[in-house]
């Protein structure tokens, strides 16, 4: 019954550091998703409307918001556990839905090595998303 006991605890140890992985990669998709969906949503507004959409990426407070009203339904906020980092806070979908900036924004975590990552190019405003290996975003086909 000891033995058991003993096994058991030692698969839970190897199997709860990978769960908590798990959950954390997965909470980071989901959050670049939902940043996505709003830089799609405030992109899709600018053509709308006939007017520019700015976008501001606040790192500190973790959030992405709209301007003006009508942008975005409502800001997305991250959670405390993540690091939102981006090389442009600001920047402005046309009314034609394209972009002057390049930005590439990157969530990560202290729970997993992966960090989405997604970046807008210039010009047309297309959206890629990848993976961040430490320099550039990477597209996963």
């Amino acid at each position: 019954m000891a033995a058991i006991s003993v096994i058991v605890g030692i698969l839970a140890s190897m199997t709860i550091p990978s769960m908590v992985s798990l959950m954390a990669k997965n909470s980071l998709q989901s959050s670049m998703g939902q940043v996505k969906g709003a830089l799609q949503e405030a992109q899709r507004a600018a053509i709308q409307k006939g007017q520019s959409c700015t976008v501001t990426i606040n790192t500190t407070a973790k959030t992405v918001t709209g301007s003006p009203v009508g942008c975005m339904t409502s800001p997305v906020t991250l959670t405390s556990d993540m690091t939102l980092t981006t090389d442009t806070t600001s920047f402005s979908f046309s009314y034609k839905g394209n972009t002057t900036s390049s930005p590439t924004i990157v969530l990560s975590s202290t729970n997993t090595s992966t960090k989405p990552c997604l970046v807008i190019s210039a010009g047309i405003g297309i959206m890629r998303s990848g993976t961040h290996d430490g320099t550039n975003c990477n597209s996963s086909l």
